[in-house]
């Protein structure tokens, strides 16, 4: 496991919940990501790389990455508080 670095992140306001994008170049399974919000509510990802399986689990402010292989060009949207 280890701790995800974005190369980029985008705040965005969506009413009563915030969001934040995290660009990353490479992850790999159950490595995480502290997002920055209070509470994750929801995580959806994207990866740059072909037929890989991804995921993720989210607890408190962090997301976990979930995935069968090795992930180029991620993009994690969690949205939250």
């Amino acid at each position: 496991m280890a701790v995800l670095v974005p190369t980029s992140t985008e705040f965005i306001s969506l009413g009563n919940k915030r969001g934040v994008i995290g660009m990353f170049s490479a992850a790999s399974d159950t490595d995480t990501w502290n997002t920055g919000l209070s509470k994750v509510e929801m995580a959806l990802l994207t990866n740059g790389a072909n037929d890989v399986d991804i995921g993720a689990t989210y607890a408190t402010n962090v997301v976990t990455v979930q995935t069968a292989g090795a992930l180029a060009n991620l993009k994690i949207l969690a949205i939250g508080v």
